[in-house]
């Protein structure tokens, strides 16, 4: 047995309590504790960490860059654009095109031109009706004719009547639109 003395003899200063804490059984009950294989609950040392600023609103900020670019795109694609002018109405369009062939030998040129311009009125005003095509079908036989032969000329003529035609079927057209207007109105 180790006793207070041979203790000091070998110079080992153990305080008498502690001795006795583990010569006893209770010192080695504390040690050998079924009890301390089980692990007590643990705590973190902080509180839950709260969701960081992109994973709040991560949604939004994509959404609002997405519609941001499409902004963009669209103000740049709305300046960049060609700003074309008007168009001028058929009837003032065509008159002014016909204009420049008055006077003028019915070549075949002439007339293949002034079909065209024609056909570029009736297809702008009305879309293109079939009173139109023997019109057209004879300017197309002109053209095509041998160019010894001379035919009256027609063609200049005929398309003025034409346009005077289309014109004046556009304002029946815009007076019966107006009187459906008006008669709406007095049954409301």
């Amino acid at each position: 047995m180790v006793t207070w003395s041979y203790l000091r003899k070998h110079g080992i200063w153990i305080y008498p309590i502690s001795l006795a804490i583990l010569c006893t059984d209770f010192g080695l009950a504390a040690t050998n504790s079924e009890l301390s294989d089980e692990i007590p609950p643990l705590k973190p040392p902080r509180g839950e960490i709260p969701p960081g600023f992109w994973e709040q609103n991560a949604i939004w900020i994509i959404a609002a860059t997405v519609l941001a670019l499409c902004v963009v795109a669209l103000a740049i694609w709305f300046f960049a654009r060609k700003n074309e002018p008007e168009a001028l109405p058929p009837e003032v369009e065509a008159r002014a095109a016909l204009k420049s062939f008055g006077g003028k030998t019915e070549t075949g040129q002439v007339v293949s031109e002034v079909s065209r311009i024609v056909r570029r009125y009736f297809t702008a005003a009305f879309g293109l009706p079939e009173r139109i095509g023997k019109f057209l079908r004879e300017c197309d036989q002109t053209k095509f004719a041998i160019e010894n032969k001379v035919p009256p000329p027609y063609a200049l003529e005929m398309a003025t009547k034409l346009i005077k035609l289309g014109e004046d079927r556009r304002e029946y057209l815009r007076q019966q639109e107006k009187q459906k207007t008006v008669n709406n109105a007095r049954q409301s």
